[in-house]
């Protein structure tokens, strides 16, 4: 997983709760993915219309 070992100085040099909160968004993710819970294109356009009050 890409979340579990940076492998650039700049990933060295993150702000530590910037780091937990976007590894552990890329953990869920993944565990998403495994699981199947994944929008089709339309689904997710739906749902950013549904957002945005459109």
């Amino acid at each position: 997983m890409l979340a579990d070992k940076p492998n650039n100085k700049q990933a060295d040099n993150m702000n530590p709760v910037l780091r937990e909160k976007l590894t552990s968004r890329a953990l869920k993710a993944n565990e998403d993915i495994k699981a199947g819970r994944l929008y089709t294109r339309e689904e997710a356009e739906a749902k950013l219309k549904e957002r945005k009050g459109v």
